[in-house]
């Protein structure tokens, strides 16, 4: 029934702050394969059970033909308005967060060894998706502002190129600067590090920032 909601398997955290704005309703069956795995120090018949859930899902999504928010059919842009100011010193703390957030998180990416972050300013930045037709629905675009806009590169090895755009001033863009970091990096249903995501807001404020690395993180030199 093209009139309903679309149903739509949620494999794609960056596209995922957007779906409030369209009419889909997000599964909660097979859905294994978006789950995180079984811990390392689990049983073996509870890795075999994990796996071949993942496998049925994965069977079951194809025969039914459950569109899949990672795919093409979904089409996520950012617009950057305004020149980009550049931020070297504000990437430089971005990323000692960005390395704490994958070490206090248990994330699957090993904590990188170097990782260049390239932070500028734009005046405004607007992110669109665009569904393509599905399931005899039409083609639907959404868009909205955002303050902050995290792009970011992983290898086998860690993460090593990010790209973080953000509109306005610190109080404007932390809390979508959280929300990206979080949902691009760490695995689903972690425990969030609020004291490392609490970084975030002083990313252009040396003296707090390192008065609050050298408090809650006292092993740790702040950046130069």
């Amino acid at each position: 029934d093209a009139s309903s909601p679309l149903p739509l398997l949620v494999d794609d955290a960056a596209k995922a702050s957007l779906l409030p704005a369209l009419d889909v309703v997000s599964l909660h069956v097979l859905n294994h394969g978006v789950l995180p795995a079984v811990a390392a120090a689990a049983g073996e018949r509870a890795k075999l059970r994990d796996a071949l859930l993942r496998r049925m899902d994965e069977r079951l999504l194809g025969l039914l033909r459950v569109p899949r928010l990672s795919s093409a059919d979904f089409e996520q842009r950012t617009s950057a308005i305004g020149p980009a100011a550049a931020l070297p010193a504000a990437a430089a703390r971005c990323a000692v967060v960005l390395r704490l957030l994958i070490e206090a998180s248990g994330s699957t990416l090993p904590p990188p060894e170097e990782c260049t972050v390239d932070m500028a300013r734009h005046s405004e930045l607007r992110r669109s998706l665009r569904v393509r037709p599905l399931l005899g629905r039409r083609e639907r675009e959404c868009s909205t502002r955002r303050w902050a806009v995290l792009d970011v590169d992983t290898a086998a090895d860690g993460l090593k190129q990010v790209r973080l755009r953000v509109a306005g001033d610190a109080e404007d863009f932390t809390a979508d600067l959280q929300e990206e970091a979080v949902a691009l990096l760490l695995p689903p249903r972690t425990q969030l590090p609020t004291r490392v995501l609490s970084l975030f807001a002083h990313l252009e404020a040396p003296r707090v920032f390192e008065k609050l690395l050298r408090r809650d993180f006292p092993g740790l030199a702040p950046p130069p």
